[in-house]
């Protein structure tokens, strides 16, 4: 492919894709500032992974540029995948930071069928190149993309793990487990088992970085690798099918009703223990509430007619004109916000609460 023909393509990527940006970042939390009218999460999710997509099309349609590194680099995918030159490329979605807002994957595969080896690997199936979440309205990188090469295979595990199988060599290797914030911005390296043949056979556990371990013994070793187990079914859309992504971004939301009209917020409700949670101020001013937020006690006071609802952050008690009640979940920071649960508030404004598990939809009336 000539020099000239690949600038071209580049600087018309570029132009067409300048930045994965989407909705300016939301200041935390501030019960003062009011969210109507701002766009939500999701749908800054959604613009961002299009342009992600979009990238990864392009690149795919120009043959990979030849397999060339520099040139694939200077458009934002991962290099590697110039390598191999896969004409299937796929997405999924994964909420591995637990804050209603899922990360995208692409991936290349031959077959979503893998086996798991006597080392506690997966082979074959998916080969993850590239992963991006949304923090704040915009979307980055959580994994730095460097960390995805020859030698590093990325797999989703159980509990919202994702697991790295790496080796920098025959006589050592490296079992990593990472998790993400609540807000998706970056990986946290939450346990790893090294393996070290070069001086006999050596094992070590460790976490936050590969510097921070431990000698253990294989027994050890066998343990904390069998305590993970990978996640079988997982739903893959290619990347040329745009209403699968819309389609998918949305089964991440849950809408809340209230007397048939949808609750507007920037942050999307969250599922916890079975108990749905929305952003404080959106909720109590739905409801018609005044609310006040104490920042030194960590304190929500929402008072409507004779009713005075209190509530603290991380507590699983709130109060009702004086009276305690208790919570199934606590009002709880995620991605900036402080979230409470929909159902305690509506109640104790004597509110009626149904939940719609056929769509998912949470529905309040007085």
């Amino acid at each position: 492919m000539k020099q000239s023909f690949k600038r071209k393509v580049a600087a018309v990527l570029m132009a067409a894709l300048v930045g994965i940006t989407a909705v300016p970042a939301m200041a935390a939390e501030d019960v003062s500032t009011s969210t109507a009218g701002q766009s939500s999460s999701l749908e800054a999710a959604e613009a961002g992974y299009k342009a992600v997509l979009q990238r990864y099309r392009i690149v795919r349609d120009a043959d990979y540029f030849d397999g060339d590194w520099e040139m694939l680099d200077r458009l934002g995918v991962n290099n590697l995948i110039g390598l191999s030159k896969p004409e299937n490329v796929y997405f999924t979605l994964c909420d591995l930071a637990n804050d209603g807002v899922p990360e995208i994957f692409v991936a290349s595969m031959d077959s979503p069928s893998f086996t798991i080896n006597d080392y506690g690997w997966r082979e074959g199936g998916y080969r993850i190149h590239d992963i991006w979440g949304c923090a704040n309205g915009t979307v980055s990188r959580p994994f730095p993309i460097d960390s995805m090469g020859y030698r590093a295979n990325y797999s989703f595990m159980n509990n919202g793990v994702m697991f790295c199988q790496g080796s920098s060599g025959a006589m050592s290797n490296y079992w990593e487990y990472y998790t993400l914030g609540t807000n998706s911005a970056k990986a946290y390296l939450s346990n790893f088992i090294e393996y070290d043949g070069w001086e006999g056979e050596k094992y070590y556990r460790g976490y936050g970085n590969l510097n921070n371990k431990w000698r253990v013994s294989k027994a050890e070793k066998d343990r904390v690798v069998k305590s993970y187990s990978f996640v079988k079914n997982i739903k893959w859309y290619s990347i040329d099918d745009a209403a699968s992504l819309h389609q998918a971004i949305r089964s991440f939301s849950i809408p809340v009703m209230i007397n048939g009209s949808e609750l507007a917020c920037d942050q999307p409700a969250v599922s916890r223990n079975g108990r749905t949670l929305v952003p404080l101020r959106a909720i109590f001013e739905a409801l018609g509430t005044k609310v006040e937020w104490n920042g030194a006690t960590q304190t929500i006071t929402a008072v409507k007619g004779s009713t005075t609802v209190q509530m603290r952050l991380n507590s699983k008690t709130m109060s009702k004109n004086g009276q305690s009640i208790a919570l199934d979940v606590p009002p709880q920071a995620i991605a900036g916000r402080t979230m409470v649960p929909v159902r305690a508030i509506a109640d104790a404004f004597d509110y009626n609460v149904y939940w719609d598990s056929a769509n998912r939809v949470v529905e309040i009336n007085n």
